[in-house]
Order: C-alpha cells, then sequence, then structure tokens
C-alpha cells in the first residue's frame, strides 16, 4: 500500500509541469502484526488502520495498491492515474481490470483510490475481499467488494485498458468468454487475449504490467515455461 498527501502538486511535480521533489510516502512495518492471517486483505487493512491512526491521512489522499504481480512500467503510473482522479471528481477509482464470473472488477494488484473514498465504503469493503467460489470456499484476490460497492452506489471506476498480451493463453474457464476461449472485449472496446503477462495503461501507452503467478505454477491455460515468463516480466523497462 501506498500512501502519499498533496495530491496536486504531487501530480505537477511527477509530470514536470513545476517543481517538485521526490514523492513522499509513508512506510508501515508489519512484521510484529499478529492478527494478519491473509497476506493481501489482513495486511491492507492493518496498515490502512495504522495510518488512519498515525494522523496521517488526509481526504483527499491517494491509497495505492501496488502488489508483487505487478510492475510499474512508466515512473510517472500514480502522477498519471492519480490526475484522472484529479479531473473526475465522482471517480472512485483507476485500476487493473480483473474479469471473474461473469463481471469486470478492479483488481487489488493495481488500484488506486482516495481515503475519503475508503472511509465512504468502510476499509472492510475496500480490502478485506469476500467472496465466494462455487464450492463455498473464500476467495479473497479478486477485490470484488470495493467494484461492487462503487456500483450500488453509483460511483464510477475506470479499469485501465489492456494494451498487449506476452505469453497469451490457449483456453480460459471464465463466463466472460464463451466457449473456454481466452479472448474477450475489454471495458474500453478493445480487444484482449488473456495471458500470463499483460501489459495496461489510460491508452495506448504501457503504465504498468501484471503477471499471473498462480495459473503459471499450475499450467492451467497453457504451457509456457515459468522462467521463460518470470524472466520476461522482470527485465520488462520502466521509463522514466
Amino acid at each position: 500500500m501506498i500512501h502519499s498527501g498533496s495530491a496536486p502538486e504531487l501530480v505537477a511535480a511527477a509530470l514536470g509541469l513545476e517543481s517538485g521533489g521526490p514523492l513522499p510516502v509513508s512506510v508501515v512495518d508489519l512484521r510484529d502484526a499478529g492478527t494478519i492471517r491473509h497476506a493481501h486483505a489482513d495486511s491492507l487493512a492493518e496498515c490502512y488502520r495504522r495510518l488512519g491512526e498515525s494522523g496521517l491521512l488526509g481526504p483527499e489522499d491517494w491509497i495505492g495498491l501496488l502488489d508483487h504481480d505487478a510492475h510499474p512500467l512508466d515512473a510517472c503510473l500514480f502522477a498519471l492515474t492519480g490526475r484522472r482522479l484529479l479531473d473526475d471528481g465522482g471517480l472512485a477509482g483507476v485500476g487493473i481490470p480483473q474479469w471473474h464470473r461473469g463481471h469486470c472488477y478492479l483488481h487489488p494488484s493495481f488500484r488506486l483510490t482516495r481515503a475519503a473514498m475508503v472511509e465512504e465504503m468502510g476499509p472492510d469493503m475496500a480490502f478485506r475481499f469476500r467472496s465466494r467460489g462455487e464450492d463455498g470456499s473464500p476467495l479473497r484476490d479478486t477485490g470484488e467488494s470495493f467494484t461492487v460497492w462503487c456500483e450500488r452506489h453509483g460511483r464510477p471506476v475506470l479499469p485501465l485498458r489492456v494494451v498487449s498480451t506476452a505469453f497469451p493463453w490457449s483456453r480460459w474457464d471464465s463466463e466472460m468468454a464463451p466457449g473456454s476461449s481466452p479472448r474477450l472485449v475489454g471495458e474500453h472496446g478493445e480487444p484482449v487475449h488473456v495471458g500470463y503477462l499483460m501489459r495496461y495503461g489510460l491508452d495506448e501507452r504501457p503504465l504498468v504490467s501484471h503477471v499471473w503467478t498462480l495459473p503459471l505454477r499450475s499450467k492451467l491455460f497453457s504451457d509456457h515455461d515459468t522462467a521463460t515468463v518470470l524472466a520476461a516480466y522482470l527485465e520488462e523497462p520502466m521509463t522514466a
């Protein structure tokens, strides 16, 4: 989780519109937390709680999620997506799309929102990804609750555009693409071929990539070699 304050000034500085120093961030060490059972949901909620108790959070501060599966391809990732939040005050969040169980959600691998948005829906709704699979088992990785809350309350979200896919899958078991097809139409009308390494942006410019590690380990949808995929992911350059 990345917390930053003074959003307009940070956007201007990061985009070179005016002079400014490095992006200030708040670091929270959770190694002493004994209540974390789920690496994603519990750690995000606990981090947010500690930031709130520290008095560092302001309503217009940004809360950014960027996990180990996401790789910034552009140093201005947060500034560019943050500017969309500034330009549209009603926008609840920007992030990587995840098509799951017949719907498109903002995935927590990369998601940017305001602290005020988290307070409005509540940290549990924002971070504790409560959902269940067909067998009743809990699923806590796709962040459904954030998107579902926004839709129920008329708050728009902005999924990033799929710019390209490396190591595409040959099949996929999703309601979004019947017939086990890995192809679908994205939220901006773009053709999407789902794969292990996907790149996203606000337009055709890639800002962040995401590697799907769980199906990679089990080789559910293709025979691509794990080492090859991860090497390509780690070698992707980040522009200044």
